[in-house]
């Protein structure tokens, strides 16, 4: 096994997701920030749920899974990346390889739960989209939300957790979009007013009627460490304090871009 790395420069982002797609766009040459990034997929959102779920995640300020954030990218890139799907980890890895060995980097789905950098480790399960740079005798090396090395044996683990490992690259150096910059902008916001108005299905609620529905059962809430949990959710990297502050700095970066209407 022996891979050369892609460059990687160890820019520390602030929400992973998002960073590790920024690295992989910079990659190709098209360099954006973070909160550009979200605004042109339609990023913000609220969702709450009164579940009890796994992994403790009942509040949140992204729109919809990581695996439907990705498709919005996806769905607005002129050629989208190849996927592949695999049923042993072995051959996906190889495939990784082969992938690398041709200046090539390689997104990756991983279950965070195996990845002992993770908050996640051995709590619950939580897939993310990580991108992978190299490969060594040493291990894996990727970034997410900042460069990181793990095991063989453990990103072996984190890829094939459910059954079938998933990987996504570029076939060539060229990256672009479908649309004109202002319609991707546009359909961004949209995606944004569409989740806002949703409104509730059983016990999960999304946008205004989520936020509705989170004040209330908040002021009938006097147990410390709920109240805890969901403050660190209201203020993480996907909560809805860190969201805002995304769309603020997006809005920020479309002023000074485009010349907007005065009302």
């Amino acid at each position: 096994m022996n891979v050369k790395l892609i460059k990687a420069e160890d820019n520390k982002g602030h929400f992973c997701f998002l960073s590790n797609l920024r690295e992989y766009l910079n990659y190709y040459g098209y360099p954006c920030t973070e909160s550009w990034l979200g605004g042109m997929i339609g990023f913000m959102g609220f969702y709450y749920s009164t579940k009890a779920l796994p992994s403790k995640e009942v509040i949140h300020g992204r729109n919809g899974t990581f695996h439907e954030l990705f498709y919005c990218l996806q769905e607005r890139l002129d050629m989208q990346l190849t996927g592949k799907e695999f049923f042993s980890d072995e051959e996906c890895l190889n495939q990784v390889e082969e992938i690398l060995n041709t200046k090539h980097p390689v997104l990756v789905w991983v279950d965070q739960y195996y990845l002992d950098y993770s908050s996640y480790y051995h709590m619950a399960h939580y897939w993310s989209l990580v991108h992978v740079t190299g490969i060594s005798e040493d291990g894996v090396k990727l970034y997410d939300h900042e460069i990181r090395h793990v095991s063989i044996k453990d990103f072996k683990k984190s890829i094939i957790s459910s059954e079938k490992a998933r990987i996504y690259y570029k076939k060539n150096q060229l990256i672009g979009y479908r649309y004109s910059e202002a319609e991707v902008v546009s359909a961004g916001f949209q995606r944004v007013i569409e989740l806002m108005q949703k409104g509730s299905e059983g016990e999960e609620h999304y946008g205004i009627r989520g936020m509705e529905c989170f004040m209330e059962e908040l002021k009938l809430s006097s147990d410390q460490e709920k109240l805890y949990n969901i403050c660190y959710q209201l203020n993480r990297a996907s909560g809805a304090a860190a969201t805002r502050r995304s769309m603020c700095t997006y809005l920020s970066e479309l002023k000074s871009k485009w010349e907007l209407p005065r009302s």
